[in-house]
């Protein structure tokens, strides 16, 4: 749909991690509802008085989020793929599983390439789960 933009307030909202990301609270003409629209650069250039297309999403009763016209919902991991997201897991699983194996050999804890496999493997899984959640 498209609509002139009456209002933008720029907000910050902190992640889990701890990490600032802007945001702007929309108002446009002809509509009832406020919105939230995190592609902060792209709305950033946008002045108020200038018609967007975009699209709008109920993100729960009466929260509205919208996604200019050309863009991708989301961001961060948010905006990756499943396929993506499966890959960065298993690539993120397999680094810890190697850290923690490594530490076992300098410290001789496990000493045979059996002993190894079984660490590597058991932290990979182990990881792999936790990165479901």
């Amino acid at each position: 749909m498209k609509a002139k933009l009456v209002s933008k307030l720029e907000k910050v909202w902190k992640n889990p991690e701890g990490i600032d990301k802007k945001f702007f609270e929309v108002e446009v003409e002809g509509k009832d509802k406020n919105y939230s629209c995190w592609q902060h650069s792209q709305l950033l250039a946008v002045k108020i008085g200038d018609e967007i297309e975009f699209t709008e999403t109920e993100k729960s009763p009466g929260r509205w989020s919208m996604v200019l016209a050309g863009a991708k919902a989301g961001g961060g991991m948010r905006g990756k793929s499943p396929e993506e997201l499966r890959l960065q897991a298993k690539s993120f699983a397999s680094a810890y599983s190697k850290d923690i194996a490594v530490i076992c050999i300098e410290k001789e804890i496990i000493k045979s390439s059996v002993e190894i496999d079984s660490v590597i493997r058991h932290y990979f899984n182990l990881f792999s789960e936790l990165m479901k959640e």
